[in-house]
């Protein structure tokens, strides 16, 4: 299918911007303050630029909630004040994108965290997203992805993630646009992540999606009974990668749409993932996008 027929778009009185597109998405979530996790999300920033050459990320999210151009001043002074983030933060977060501003682009990385005090949310962990265009698998090769995905997610210890297609928004912007368009297409789509920020909010411990790369941090590994009992319920053609925080879990060549009206056959192994990690899946009553049980119905979608 044409997945470019999935970008949605909203008009405004200062134009039409694209709410949504479809697109690769990385999600990392760490159960770490954003005090000592921030430089290293300062180093993740600056190795996925330049992995993502000659396309440059372009524009930001001011602290005024308009989305302007990026200058090298302000990219550099928001990877210093990741790199000390004072004691007394509650609450950070940093989105960055391309194309013109105000438009969801092919590139971004959003970055939310808080210092994990909230007694209200004791599960929240901190999570990062590194944006693709849905055919960057056309311009690098799989395993050269795959070994990018590898390296950021063995550097430091993680608790769960995903990589494969996904719904990509601009976070604090056309928000309720954004969710109603990705809330009318994630039950048909199955295999296309809806990207909740929210989803962290109850991800500590848990597996909040699986996906055509799930990753699995040391912890949840031991919880589903150690990496040999993971392999045996995993066999070939699932790809099992061992990595130094964790494990790596390929369920298919390339990145799963799941469209129901197809059939979703594609869809097949992640129905197995689901079995698998079904015990540690999040409990969220919201994820984002509206309706009626819309949190259970999608993250029970494999069942």
């Amino acid at each position: 299918m044409n997945l470019d027929e999935l970008t949605q778009t909203v008009r405004l009185r200062s134009g039409t911007y694209v709410a949504v597109r479809p697109g690769l998405t990385i999600y990392l979530a760490f159960p770490e303050p954003i005090q000592t996790l921030g430089p290293w999300v300062a180093s993740i920033i600056e190795r996925y630029a330049a992995f993502i050459k000659p396309d440059v990320l372009g524009t930001y999210l001011a602290s005024n909630g308009a989305w302007k151009p990026l200058s090298s001043g302000v990219l550099s002074r928001d990877l210093k004040e990741l790199g000390s983030i004072p004691p007394d933060h509650e609450f950070v977060e940093y989105h960055y994108g391309d194309g013109e501003p105000g438009n969801a682009g092919a590139f971004g990385v959003h970055f939310a965290g808080s210092h994990l005090q909230n007694g209200h949310t004791p599960l929240e962990e901190n999570a990062i997203f590194l944006q693709f265009p849905h055919d960057f698998l056309e311009r690098r090769s799989r395993e050269a992805f795959i070994g990018f995905v590898a390296d950021i997610a063995g550097s430091r210890s993680f608790g769960s993630g995903t990589v494969g297609y996904g719904f990509q928004q601009l976070y604090l912007t056309h928000r309720s646009d954004a969710y109603m368009a990705i809330g009318s297409m994630a039950s048909r789509y199955v295999g296309v992540d809806i990207n909740s920020d929210v989803a962290r909010r109850y991800s500590r411990g848990r597996v909040s999606n699986v996906a055509w790369l799930t990753l699995l941090g040391a912890a949840i590994v031991d919880l589903l009974g150690g990496e040999d009992e993971i392999r045996r319920a995993l066999p070939p053609p699932f790809e099992v990668r061992s990595l130094p925080t964790g494990l790596l879990i390929a369920a298919a060549e390339h990145p799963i749409v799941g469209d129901v009206e197809s059939g979703a056959e594609d869809a097949r192994p992640l129905r197995v993932l689901a079995t698998l990690t079904r015990r540690l899946r999040i409990k969220a009553p919201n994820l984002g996008p509206p309706g009626d049980e819309f949190a259970s119905r999608w993250l029970s979608r494999f069942d």
